[in-house]
């Protein structure tokens, strides 16, 4: 893994279904797709989805998840 996951935040975001996010090295043997994860979103820490691993990351500062 390189260490980015793409997150589903729960209840959905629109227009965006998925967020970008960097695996902490103490999380990267507990993170798998299908794992309910905590995320910073915006002001505010929500509760995501894994749906996948991504090998680009977006522009910006990429924050990190925040436990499984």
């Amino acid at each position: 893994m390189n260490g980015l996951v793409e997150i589903a935040p729960i209840p959905a975001v629109p227009p965006h279904d998925l967020f970008t996010y960097r695996v902490p090295e103490t999380l990267e043997h507990v993170v798998t797709v299908g794992s309910r994860v905590r995320i910073p979103l915006g002001r505010h820490t929500r509760t995501g989805v894994v749906m996948g691993y991504t090998e680009t990351p977006p522009p910006g500062t990429v924050r990190a998840l925040l436990e499984v």
